[in-house]
């Protein structure tokens, strides 16, 4: 590790080139850890930091010598952005977080209830388990048989929530244990124990939201389990947001879920109909899950009439989005030949939808590789390589998880994406993009055969993603982030950030503006005025570039899947519509639609604006250096004045 330790010290001075002022709050927000000493982490620390936990877990079984990547070159080239690994590991790559369990490095899981129909309180408890760490749920909410719901007795059984991860998860297991088991009393909780709001976290890091929010978590989950008198979907779906809800609130921003279902399960199809009344009560959870129906290619055609009533849905409000089955599990990539020995009957997909067929607590840690950055085909080569062995290695690292070990020991599953791939096709064009995707991923293939060999682990099943990349790329400073294409000149961008963080004050002090978050509790919102740079296309809204585009990277990238949120053409009627889903679906795994509004919800992530209200909230931003430290040392940076900066 002496080289790696010669070139940390020769950049720990240094800052990277950060684009934009957002950039450098997304890095101070999300990725920077407080040292031991007080002070953030800069950028050169946290590289150091993730290279280090990795090459330091690998030399306890192998002689870091015997491989071709180096702790020296992986740094120098996730220092300059080429590529880089998962955002969780940026985070919680240290050595404690490791030590107890490798959940925090992944990016995603899946859970189905029907591999809990005996335990249905382990269900919940390993989706908050997993959320608190930061690791998004695509999970199956269909059981395969009733479950029933007892009310608890009216004698009441203390329970007091032990201040820590583990405790607060056993505390949801028990209330729901209470609901599950009939004739148990009824359960109460003693908070007594939690540490106060604003004290830092020391493991995962962040800042104690305080007791009321899991307070008021077990309060929504017992109004909603008292309602039924067994498990149903919604139910499920319900609870799960309550949970991921909470989570937000409590510190962990990363939080994410997808409910899957059939596409006959009516119930499902119709919960984020806001126009239903049924679905009032739910209004502020909606927003925490994302939905998926479960659909083959032969029942989009056979079932058209029901399909077309998901549409409708889907035209108006973005969701229910498609998994396409029968697509997921005969295929890697889409120009390969099908596949014989895929036995998988629970179909799970990630929040996000890239990763698919997912095992039942099977987890997918990703890395990214930046194509506007590199330089030549060799240099995009490199930076597969060194994004793969830090996935690789990653899936060596144990969750103390029996459920998931096995099964990750199994299929060693990875997934290295791809973004700035529009500013790649406007600065080089699609047939150098699609050169780049094919040899990028026979190279890998035979990357994978050698490297598997080495460590002495299987072969990865499955190994590329196209992932949405929303906080790497605003890291970055990519418009459009991934496949998407930026949808306006100018724009507000909102970052969403606790409420008592620090870097909060010193950015209201800088003029940017301030908002409290409607949705979650203890959170606020900076505001940044942005501008596309001139060179981008910006999104004509012509569905075919997307869903061309994605079938493009379905053919020749990803054997996983493709994350694509398609804008639907207004001017489309229904017809036209199902008759698009109809075709593409032949040649995706997953389908993903966002709906054009003139009118943006409330507290959009992006909200377009004027070119006058853009330079107007340029002025309003101060530009003079003045220093307010942050954990003693972060200094403030400011909204620039030029175009550059925007």
């Amino acid at each position: 590790m002496e080289k790696l330790e010669q070139v940390y010290n020769s950049y720990k001075d240094k800052e990277p080139d950060w684009k934009f002022p957002i950039c450098k709050l997304i890095f101070y927000r999300t990725y920077s850890r407080v040292k031991e000493n007080g002070e953030r982490e800069s950028w050169s620390d946290v590289i150091y930091r993730v290279v280090k936990n990795l090459f330091t877990f690998l030399s306890k079984t192998h002689d870091i010598a015997d491989f071709d990547t180096t702790p020296q070159e992986m740094y120098e080239l996730f220092w300059h952005m080429c590529c880089l690994c998962g955002g969780r590991s940026l985070f919680a790559s240290t050595e404690k977080i490791i030590q107890r369990s490798s959940y925090a490095l992944n990016n995603c899981s899946a859970y189905s209830i029907n591999s809990y129909l005996d335990n249905p309180s382990m269900f919940f408890h390993r989706v908050t388990d997993l959320l608190m760490q930061g690791c998004g749920v695509g999970f199956d909410c269909e059981p395969i048989k009733i479950i029933p719901i007892f009310e608890p007795k009216m004698k009441m059984c203390l329970h007091v929530v032990v201040d820590s991860r583990e405790g607060w998860c056993d505390s949801i297991r028990h209330l729901f244990d209470s609901y599950f088991k009939f004739g148990h009393r009824t359960i109460e909780f003693d908070y007594s124990n939690i540490r106060a709001k604003g004290t830092p976290l020391a493991t995962f890091g962040g800042i104690a939201c305080g007791y009321e929010v899991l307070e008021n978590c077990h309060k929504r989950i017992r109004t909603l389990m008292s309602a039924d008198s067994y498990l149903t979907s919604r139910l499920i779906t319900d609870c799960n947001c309550a949970i991921a809800s909470a989570i937000v609130a409590g510190n962990i921003r990363r939080s994410s879920l997808l409910s899957q279902f059939d596409f006959d399960n009516k119930d499902m199809v119709n919960i984020k109909n806001f126009d239903d009344p049924k679905n009032d009560y739910r209004s502020d959870l909606s927003w925490c899950s994302n939905n998926s129906v479960r659909i083959s290619t032969d029942n989009i055609e056979r079932y058209e009439e029901e399909v077309k009533d998901i549409l409708k849905l889907t035209m108006k409000f973005s969701e229910p989005n498609f998994i396409i089955t029968n697509n997921i599990t005969s295929f890697g990539r889409m120009s390969d030949p099908p596949n014989d020995d895929d036995d998988n009957d629970e179909v799970m997909c990630n929040p996000c939808g890239e990763a698919s067929n997912l095992r039942n607590a099977e987890l997918c840690n990703l890395s990214e590789v930046f194509l506007d950055r590199c330089s030549s085909v060799d240099h995009f080569k490199k930076c597969l390589r060194y994004a793969f062995f830090y996935c690789k290695v990653v899936s060596m690292m144990p969750t103390f998880n029996k459920e998931s070990d096995v099964i990750i020991r199994e299929h060693r599953r990875v997934g290295v994406s791809l973004s700035s791939i529009h500013e790649f096709v406007c600065l080089y064009g699609i047939d150098r993009l699609k050169e780049y995707l094919d040899e990028g991923y026979k190279y890998l293939r035979c990357y994978d055969h050698l490297l598997s060999q080495k460590l002495h682990i299987n072969k990865s099943i499955r190994i590329t993603v196209i992932a949405p990349s929303g906080t790497k790329s605003n890291l970055l400073g990519i418009f459009g982030s991934s496949i998407n294409r930026p949808l306006y000149r100018h724009f507000i961008r909102r970052v969403r950030i606790q409420s008592t963080d620090p870097l909060l004050t010193q950015y209201q002090a800088m003029g940017y503006p301030i908002e409290i978050d409607q949705c979650s509790q203890n959170t606020s919102i900076i505001l940044f005025p942005m501008k596309t740079p001139e060179y981008l296309k910006l999104h004509d809204g012509n569905m075919f570039y997307d869903l061309n585009m994605q079938v493009l990277l379905q053919r020749y990238w990803a054997d996983q899947s493709v994350s694509c949120s398609v804008p639907i053409d207004p001017n489309l009627s229904l017809d036209e519509f199902y008759e698009i889903v109809k075709v593409y679906s032949k040649q995706l795994k997953t389908m993903c639609f966002m709906t054009k509004i003139e009118k943006t919800y409330p507290q959009a992530p992006i909200e377009p604006i004027t070119e006058e209200r853009y330079n107007d909230m340029l002025r309003r931003i101060k530009s003079i250096a003045t220093h307010v430290p942050i954990g003693g040392t972060l200094e403030a940076y400011y909204g620039c004045t030029n175009e550059h900066c925007s």
